[in-house]
């Protein structure tokens, strides 16, 4: 009896243990879908062994938004080192390790290939029988620093906005009080030829619009011809080495001529 008693205390034990993991784990999901990042370390750092590829990105995620960068790329480390890594892992792990650029550069070029071998698998499912409808096509526009949110201003004609690397650099001054560990991004304009998807007169649009910091993500209201965007604070806070993003809006027909408004509180 007393045999029996404890083989099964014990399988008890194990089972509590595996939804102990599951509930803290799905806690954990819960605390970084409603943004509530501290305690999302919290719970995935209990169960950290036991997560699974998608709780890895956002716990890495989040990592990263605490300035915890070096925990935040251990944890991305065994995806970028699996066979289960798509394109953003390891643009992603590369922004994670600014130390080593050598190794930086390596994975950025893994994402680069990954991308080659997508578009040649959808090439050769196309001359398959099972052929999909849809191509997928890397457009001329892109660089090694991951470009994304693209915006249409109109479907009819492809001009859209979207977010690139920055090119010019702040000033001295400003480089020394606030230097910046990820990549910052501009927006950009550009024409989308619809037939051919070639993209053509695509530049970054001027300081009227994008300011010398972090500029990005937008969105376009269509029916109120305005654009919104978020845009580096002009308050600076020197002495915290702080800057946040504000809100702002702008007509579309005055993206290159008006400096846009800061959207009021409500």
């Amino acid at each position: 009896m007393l045999i029996s008693y404890f083989v099964f205390a014990q399988n008890d034990k194990q089972e509590l243990d595996s939804l102990s993991i599951i509930k803290t784990s799905i806690w954990g999901d819960y605390s970084f879908v409603n943004g509530n990042d501290a305690k999302a370390i919290a719970y995935y750092s209990k169960v950290i062994e036991h997560l699974t590829l998608e709780q890895r990105r956002a716990f890495s995620k989040v990592l990263n938004t605490r300035n915890k960068i070096a925990l935040a790329a251990k944890v991305m480390k065994p995806i970028v080192e699996s066979n289960q890594a798509i394109v953003k892992d390891y643009y992603f792990y590369a922004q994670l390790i600014p130390d080593n650029q050598k190794l930086a550069k390596e994975y950025i070029s893994k994402a680069n290939r990954l991308v080659l071998e997508i578009e040649n698998n959808a090439d050769d499912l196309t001359n398959g029988a099972e052929a999909s409808p849809y191509t997928l096509k890397n457009l001329n526009i892109n660089t090694e620093k991951s470009d994304f949110g693209a915006t249409y201003l109109s479907q009819d004609n492809g001009v859209f906005f979207y977010l690139g690397p920055q090119k010019k650099l702040p000033k001295k001054r400003l480089r020394k009080k606030f230097e910046s560990t990820s990549q910052l991004y501009d927006i950009y304009k550009a024409d989308l030829q619809l037939d051919s998807f070639l993209v053509e007169n695509s530049r970054e649009l001027n300081l009227n619009l994008n300011s010398v910091f972090q500029d990005g993500p937008l969105a376009i209201n269509l029916k109120t011809n305005t654009l919104y965007l978020s845009r580096s604070s002009l308050k600076i806070q020197y002495s915290k080495k702080k800057m946040q993003l504000d809100l702002y809006n702008v007509k579309i027909n005055e993206i290159e001529s008006q400096f846009p408004d800061i959207l009021q509180s409500i």
